[in-house]
């Protein structure tokens, strides 16, 4: 960064061989979005400033293009610096700023679905208090903007992904009905709903903290009707979070015979589509008593000396679990491996540093 200021000074008082050129400098704000150090986005930040500099002195050759801002807003969504997010989002607002000041000027780069998709993930993924409201108010000026012929902001199946995400991070009490109003804007909008979009929603739903009882039961209801809609559909397969989320919920704002009913249609569901799996059953054998978990597992007399706390997977016919999704489990799992054998190496190393120094 220091050595690109030299250059630009060098360059201002009549050195042509040190100018800066647009490859070089996008070579290097791409270089700075994947790097992992910790003020990578501010340099980024600084070598956007920099181009625009040169650009408004007359260098066209150097003028950012609506690419050299994501890349830029890209950097900031993966920093961990303290107020990143709105680091982004205030480059973003001066893109939109700017456009709006100068309706009638074509040449000026003016920010898409992509640009509004990145400060929308990095509030998503960000520990900020507040954070689904910006990115509710993010989507909301997307879809305004994307009425103007001249702004490309509609909004995708990833952008409302993240939306829903926040919303389930959040502890806002009504973050239910937020989520019920959000996936109607979306069916709107012709987009179908993808199954980690509805486990987002039941997240929602098992996260939701009240002790009203008309509440507890509207968010009950919308659960119900969302594992319905993912049964109906043609289009998505549950997984075993689907399940998870959804007996979560049935046990944190249900009781009783209800509770047993729903917790009951939803294992069978379950099972009828393989993907019963070690957290479905650690969380019902957390939400029912013995003689409940019994009745849902379909146990019969003979099955009852089993020791219901110690159940496994191979207790159960396999057909109930054959199309649970391991990659997941299988990559974590090779991480595992990986880390330690790292971790080995590098023990290794130091061991031999010393043993040198002897």
């Amino acid at each position: 960064e220091t050595l690109l200021r030299e250059m630009e000074k060098s360059y201002s008082e009549g050195n042509m061989q040190v100018k800066p050129n647009f490859v070089s400098l996008t070579i290097l704000l791409e270089a700075f979005s994947r790097s992992k150090d910790f003020d990578a986005a501010e340099k980024a930040t600084n070598t956007l400033t920099l181009m625009e500099e040169l650009y408004h002195k007359g260098d066209d050759s150097l003028k950012p293009s609506l690419t050299t801002y994501n890349v830029v807003l890209n950097a900031w969504a993966k920093s961990r610096t303290p107020g990143a997010s709105h680091k982004a989002e205030d480059i973003l607002n001066r893109l939109i700023d700017t456009s709006k000041r100068n309706p009638s000027n074509h040449d000026l780069v003016r920010p898409n679905t992509i640009s509004f998709a990145i400060c929308i993930k990095a509030y998503a993924h960000s520990d900020e208090k507040g954070s689904s409201a910006k990115t509710m108010s993010l989507l909301k000026r997307m879809l305004e903007l994307s009425n103007n012929d001249r702004y490309d902001t509609q909004p995708d199946i990833g952008t409302f992904y993240s939306v829903f995400l926040s919303l389930a991070n959040d502890s806002d009490r009504n973050k239910s009905l937020k989520a019920e109003n959000l996936l109607r804007q979306m069916e709107d909008l012709g987009l179908q709903p993808d199954i980690k979009i509805y486990n987002q929603i039941l997240r929602c739903c098992c996260t939701t903290k009240t002790n009203d009882t008309t509440m507890k039961r509207s968010v009950i209801r919308f659960a119900t009707e969302t594992l319905l809609q993912i049964r109906e559909s043609h289009f998505v397969s549950p997984d075993p979070f689907t399940f998870n989320f959804f007996i979560k919920t049935c046990d944190r704002l249900t009781n009783g015979r209800e509770k047993l009913k729903l917790i009951k249609a939803a294992f069978q569901f379950c099972r009828s589509e393989g993907q019963f799996s070690r957290p479905v059953l650690s969380i019902l054998q957390n939400a029912l008593n013995p003689s409940e978990l019994k009745d849902v597992l379909q146990f019969d007399e003979k099955e009852s000396s089993l020791n219901f706390g110690s159940l496994k997977l191979s207790d159960f016919p396999s057909e109930w679990s054959n199309r649970v999704d391991t990659s997941n489990r299988l990559t974590q799992h090779q991480k595992n491996i990986n880390a330690r054998n790292a971790a080995g190496k590098r023990k290794t190393r130091q061991s031999d540093r010393r043993k040198n120094l002897l």
